[in-house]
């Protein structure tokens, strides 16, 4: 296991939390690539930090202001694999929404360098050749 990944990984989600895309810029690479879950329809690939950044800030905006927690990580190599806990804030309902998802971020030089969005752990697990 990366201690060393585990805590970049954890420490960019916890700057996620306490303020968004802004926050979490720090912990990306440039050429940071943000992977849509592979079954929602057209999924989207977005490269770069500004991009990365202003795609997911759309996103907060359609759906709502989020509250995420890590309660879960796994290596493989520079992978570090994520299963997060989240409330989403409705932005229009004002409801809040229980979820998970997980990710596989690929981590480079100390940097986020790929992240791969899941709807189930098991599937992130899958994905990193970590299966159960």
């Amino acid at each position: 296991m990366s201690p060393e990944n585990v805590e970049i990984v954890r420490r960019a989600v916890e700057a996620w939390d306490e303020n968004g895309s802004e926050s979490a810029k720090e912990f990306w690479a440039k050429d940071i690539e943000w992977h849509d879950p592979p079954d929602l329809p057209d999924p989207r690939v977005v490269r770069g930090r500004d991009a990365v950044g202003a795609y997911l800030t759309e996103q907060v905006n359609a759906v709502g202001d989020m509250d995420v927690t890590m309660v879960d990580a796994r290596t493989r190599g520079e992978a570090v694999v994520l299963r997060i806990e989240m409330i989403i804030h409705g932005a229009e309902s004002g409801v809040d929404v229980p979820g998970e998802m997980a990710q596989v971020v690929d981590v480079a030089d100390g940097r986020l360098q790929r992240v791969r969005l899941f709807r189930r752990w098991e599937e992130a697990l899958e994905a990193a050749g970590l299966s159960e």
